[in-house]
């Protein structure tokens, strides 16, 4: 499967939607990895924090790319 590129979100296997928060809960408890963290384990809040991580792009950048 190949995730890089974002069209990983085209795929039959992936649901994919937008969101500003969320909660995941699962019977049994499950493990939950997110972006290589310590384990965690469900029932997991997740949210948005504007401006948390700073981005320097160059001046060419085109997002619609």
């Amino acid at each position: 499967m190949n995730l890089p590129g974002g069209h990983h979100v085209e795929l039959s296997e992936v649901a994919f939607f937008e969101t500003q928060a969320m909660e995941l809960e699962t019977s049994p408890r499950e493990r939950v990895t997110v972006d290589g963290e310590i384990p965690f384990r469900t029932p997991i809040r997740f949210g948005i924090a504007p401006k948390s991580l700073p981005v320097m792009v160059p001046q060419t950048f085109d997002a619609q790319e």
